[in-house]
């Protein structure tokens, strides 16, 4: 069944990185409540160039409940920190599957606090650390596994490389750059032959999220130089977000080694709702 234009239309909005947390945070409660006829009529009222077709849909009828249930079970995880109204700013404002475990948050916030650093400057500073790189790269692994358990190591190195290259590709909206920076050309059709070939070279997923952080500064853009009274700061930035990923790393090391290896716990750890 077709899902309902108006969860469709939410979805889009909630997805919407410049649309304002508070309405996020209203949007996602009122699904969870199945109360949507304020924000339909909202909706109707204020944009006059609605196509008819979602007009009459709109009007015809609201999600029934068994729709809205369905919603929250497929979408649900990836929005459900915007109801940690606990956290700070910023701290929401993270993607969810870059979202930090609470006792790092807590002292990021101590420290933005300390040097009275804007939350908006704070969160770019946060996002754009290779530590969240790092981070990333985990889920883009830990993914992985989840969708594949009986993959190998070089099987899950390439798909990581992979997965990578195309974030990339995507946010800087050109295929050549990843050639350039990796070797990598995403259309070939020997590309799975060449990313097993890449992914060989590693012997642990440490060595080639740092292989690929190492590119990645090499062709880094609009950088921002730490001024010299952040560098202290910046260094106790670095310090927080490593210790957030160790017991990933050294769990995923440890139990892949064992071969004893449950996904679910190691999605945990990201401290994340996500997955």
């Amino acid at each position: 069944m077709e899902e309902h234009i108006l969860l469709q239309m939410l979805q889009g909005r909630l997805g919407n990185r410049g649309a304002p947390i508070d309405e996020k945070r209203v949007i996602f409660q009122r699904i969870k409540d199945n109360d949507l006829a304020e924000i339909r009529d909202r909706y109707l009222e204020i944009d006059r160039e609605m196509p008819e077709e979602w007009q009459r849909k709109l009007k015809d009828r609201l999600p029934s409940l068994e729709e809205t249930n369905e919603w929250i079970k497929k979408n649900g995880q990836r929005f459900e920190h915007l109801l940690n109204s606990g956290l700070p700013e910023w701290a929401i404002q993270l993607p969810p599957h870059l979202s930090l475990p609470k006792d790092s948050i807590e002292q990021l916030e101590v420290l933005r606090k300390r040097i009275k650093y804007p939350e908006d400057s704070f969160l770019f500073h946060v996002v754009g650390h290779p530590e969240i790189s790092t981070r990333t790269m985990l889920v883009l692994y830990l993914t992985a596994l989840q969708q594949s358990p009986q993959s190998s190591e070089n099987e899950l190195f390439s798909e990581v490389i992979k997965q990578n290259c195309i974030m990339i590709a995507t946010s800087r909206g050109d295929v050549k750059i990843v050639q350039k920076m990796f070797g990598i050309d995403l259309e070939s059709s020997f590309l799975e032959s060449d990313l097993s070939k890449i992914a060989a070279k590693f012997t642990s997923l440490r060595e080639l999220i740092k292989w690929i952080l190492r590119i990645e500064e090499k062709f880094e853009e609009g950088k921002i130089e730490t001024t010299p009274e952040m560098v202290e700061p910046a260094n106790e930035i670095s310090s927080i977000l490593k210790e957030a990923n160790r017991p990933i790393f050294d769990n995923i090391e440890g139990n892949r080694a064992s071969g004893c290896f449950g996904v679910a716990l190691f999605f945990s750890l990201l401290g994340s709702n996500v997955f």
